[in-house]
């Protein structure tokens, strides 16, 4: 048992504490409130870590990223999509790529608990994250890719459940959760996806999928002709031979909005399909700086707020950004949207995001019987309500992180 003390504790789902504490035992908040109470309400003897003018909140949360493409970071030029696609692919052929990319994904989360993120959903087609992460101490829900009629497992719905239930078997734990991944609408054949969305359910695993992430996507999707069919035609994917007539009709049909899925950018998605949504149990993760360096238009995501559809942010990989900081992620949105409250863009790197990955109960908000997961802030507001302005629009960084109540970085790294 301890104590943390800082100038202000910002619970997230509830409002921020002047003089504030958390209380911690086996892992877990077991008190939030003014300094004065929780020192006189605890045993004696507990310890207490004062750590004076900082801004204790949640640690971050990255549901959206590929950490095994970390080591990618600034050899791709800013391009489009499809261009990125193949230039990036034949770097992950080259020899000793496997090794580079296994140190990637344990680089990346070492850059992420040093930017308070302390909870990521990792998206590995290679299925190395739970591995890797094995001594890691950040949470991580590890979604495994399938592509239909891969050269290498998965390529159906059958080896997805093998390697999944074996993922869970070995490493699942509470630092580590097994997510699959149909990746996207067309590299993914109705049968397999609609067996992966039967697979999740049954198990109880987040699924997550690419949608409407490319206007040639989008296109596909509505049943036109172009880039995409020839793309899947000329490579003889499983897909080929498939063509859908709308994104609400593909959405219907696999009934993957129903399995409150996570689907990863929606950067051009029309309003049936915001409609839609909006009726589902679905959320929506958009990675901002990766959405500019891919040079898409503008994103949708203040009109999918507007529908109450649940909305967070994450960074996409190093190799289309500069860093695995969700809260940079959020200062890049609040210098482009002002209009913006600060308290969404902070729900949105939080509670917004552990809800994706349906950890809310645990994650994502400093609450009695939620993990002890948290990060500090240098904070000089002499106010509450100027204190999430001073983590949105400044220029500090997280200074300390900790998972299970247990120092996990400090602004030096690991």
């Amino acid at each position: 048992m301890k104590l943390l003390t800082a100038k202000f504790v910002v619970p997230v789902t509830s409002p921020i504490i002047e003089a504030g504490a958390i209380l911690i035992d086996g892992g877990l908040i077991r008190s939030v409130g003014p300094v004065r109470e929780l020192r006189a309400a605890m045993p004696a003897g507990t310890p207490v870590d004062d750590l004076g003018d900082v801004a204790l909140l949640p640690g971050f949360v990255n549901p959206h990223t590929h950490l095994e493409l970390t080591n990618y970071q600034g050899v791709l030029p800013r391009a489009p999509l499809w261009e990125w696609f193949n230039a990036l692919l034949p770097m992950r052929a080259t020899p000793g790529a496997a090794e580079r990319e296994i140190e990637g994904v344990r680089e990346g989360a070492r850059q992420s608990l040093a930017a308070g993120v302390t909870l990521i959903g990792d998206i590995s087609r290679r299925g190395i994250t739970a591995l890797s992460l094995r001594d890691s101490p950040i949470r991580r829900v590890c979604f495994i890719e399938l592509i239909s009629g891969a050269s290498l497992p998965p390529s159906n719905a059958v080896e997805l459940a093998t390697i999944a239930d074996d993922a869970d078997r070995r490493f699942g734990d509470d630092r580590t959760r097994i997510g699959i991944t149909p990746h996207a609408p067309y590299t993914v054949t109705p049968a397999d996806l609609q067996a992966a969305r039967r697979i999740a359910t049954d198990h109880h695993w987040p699924l997550t999928m690419h949608l409407l992430e490319t206007v040639e996507e989008r296109d596909w999707l509505h049943g036109r002709a172009g880039f995409l069919a020839d793309f899947l035609r000329d490579r003889g994917l499983a897909c080929a031979n498939y063509q859908p007539t709308d994104p609400v009709a593909w959405l219907s049909e696999s009934g993957i909005a129903d399995a409150a899925t996570l689907f990863a950018h929606l950067n051009y998605a029309d309003q049936n399909t915001i409609d839609l949504l909006a009726n589902s149990q679905s959320s929506v993760v958009y990675c901002p700086r990766a959405h500019e360096f891919f040079g898409h238009t503008d994103h949708p995501w203040r009109s999918l707020l507007s529908r109450g559809i649940n909305v967070c942010v994450g960074t996409d990989s190093l190799a289309s950004n500069v860093s695995l900081s969700i809260l940079d992620e959020l200062r890049f949105l609040a210098a482009r949207y002002p209009d913006i409250d600060d308290m969404t863009l902070l729900e949105m790197g939080t509670i917004r995001a552990s809800r994706s990955l349906r950890l809310e109960r645990s994650a994502g908000h400093l609450s009695i019987d939620a993990w002890a997961d948290a990060c500090a802030i240098p904070c000089v507001s002499g106010k509450v309500d100027d204190v999430v302005d001073e983590i949105i629009n400044g220029n500090e960084k997280p200074v300390l992180t900790w998972v299970a109540g247990t120092l996990a970085s400090t602004q030096a790294g690991l």
